[in-house]
């Protein structure tokens, strides 16, 4: 998504920090493909543990970032939790946990801004990750 966002067909001097409602739907589906993959992940181990952990132990088991703590304290509601939200529902429940997934994003295209278009653009996404730090989860 962040790498779209730099190398789309404006010009990076066009770009401001308010999103397009276009944007705002991709960052609400990334967001939900993210909850879904720790609710996958979390479903590997045993119900009990999952939902008598502390959010940050389930950070710690998964292996991911802290920037990761909405998504996967939404995954651990899903599986604990006596069924889905529709999607309506997770944004009005969960809007803290959209916003900061948000505003890692923000963080993300910032960094992406200051390596360069030309780095960004030309190279893979796992190579990116990897050069500023970030977990492939993200």
């Amino acid at each position: 998504m962040a790498q779209d966002f730099i190398c789309g067909s404006s010009l990076l001097e066009k770009r401001s920090e308010v999103l397009s409602p276009e944007r705002q739907l991709q960052l609400v589906g990334g967001f939900m493909d993210t909850v879904r993959e720790m609710y996958l992940r979390l479903k590997t181990y045993v119900k009990s543990v999952v939902c008598s952990s502390s959010l940050h132990e389930l950070l710690d088991l998964l292996g991911v970032s802290d920037k990761l703590d909405g998504a996967v304290q939404m995954a651990q509601e899903w599986l604990c939790g006596d069924s889905l939200l529709t999607s309506s529902a997770v944004l009005l429940r969960s809007s803290g946990a959209l916003e900061g997934f948000a505003d890692t994003i923000k963080e993300i295209i910032q960094t992406f801004v200051e390596l360069g278009r030309s780095y960004v653009c030309n190279s893979g996404i796992p190579d990116i990750m990897e050069n500023i730090g970030l977990p492939d989860t993200l």
